[in-house]
């Protein structure tokens, strides 16, 4: 691999265009780096490109012909419309290892506890098999949950940063294309405070939007387990949490 740095610019390539799902699951592509920093000390110049396909004027583009055809309807341009229909899809797959992880994996375990539970309660229908058995599914699904959040977490962010790179590049476009009475109406604090602030909000969105998905099946599964055992008595405490909603909504809007 060709490393130059020039006037401490970062001019090496990133690993990340050439390298097989396997490493890019595993992060074994940052061993180099890894090595890089135990024989010295890394500076700015040690640091990879960002990937192809993360540049900057590539997902400006994605997002420009999405908007140019928001523009072109009939209707009100929507920008959560020009912005799902850029990057909806690579947000809704994200959404399919969390449900494994959420809706399986963390639903499993507490079926495992409940078998070592009634082993050391001495209970005649659960044998030591079963006990063992148990025990190994909670370290699967343990190391499974793991693995999933490691890889899940970094592209939800990196899916983020893309949608907010996106943005503040059109924005910047915008804004060099503004008249002078627009100018007036629009200040450069207003600006700024749009590309440093606002635009952060989309690495949460991302992150935290899996909800928005996997909440209802997860939600819907814990009834049905719950209901053979407390019947009614389940529903209060889901009550609870779905008034809860209107109340977060009231006070996001207070907020805001």
């Amino acid at each position: 691999m060709m490393m130059e740095v020039t006037d401490g610019l970062v001019t090496i390539p990133s690993p990340w265009d050439r390298i097989n799902i396997l490493s890019k699951l595993t992060f074994g592509w940052l061993w180099s780096l890894f090595i890089r920093a135990h024989k010295k000390d890394l500076e700015f110049s040690d640091l990879y490109r960002c990937p192809k396909s993360d540049e900057t004027h590539r997902v400006r583009q994605k997002l420009q012909i999405k908007w140019d055809k928001q523009l072109k309807s009939k209707g009100k341009p929507s920008l959560f419309w020009a912005l799902f229909a850029s990057f909806g899809p690579e947000i809704i797959v994200l959404y399919i290892p969390d449900a494994i992880k959420e809706v399986g994996l963390n639903l499993f375990r507490p079926y495992c506890i409940v078998y070592l539970v009634r082993y050391f309660n001495k209970d005649p229908n659960t044998s030591q098999c079963w006990a063992i058995w148990a025990a190994v599914g909670i370290v699967l699904a343990s190391i499974g949950t793991m693995f999933i959040d490691d890889s899940l977490i970094p592209n939800c962010h990196r899916v983020g940063a893309r949608i907010r790179a996106a943005c503040c590049a059109l924005i910047y476009r915008k804004s060099m294309r503004l008249s002078h009475s627009s100018l007036r109406q629009t200040t450069v604090g207003q600006i700024l405070n749009i590309m440093s602030n606002d635009v952060n909000r989309f690495d949460d969105f991302v992150l935290y939007s899996r909800s928005l998905f996997v909440a209802p099946l997860q939600t819907a599964i814990v009834l049905y387990l719950l209901w053979s055992h407390l019947r009614w008595a389940c529903l209060a405490g889901m009550g609870i949490l779905v008034l809860f909603i209107p109340f977060q909504v009231l006070m996001g809007r207070m907020f805001r």
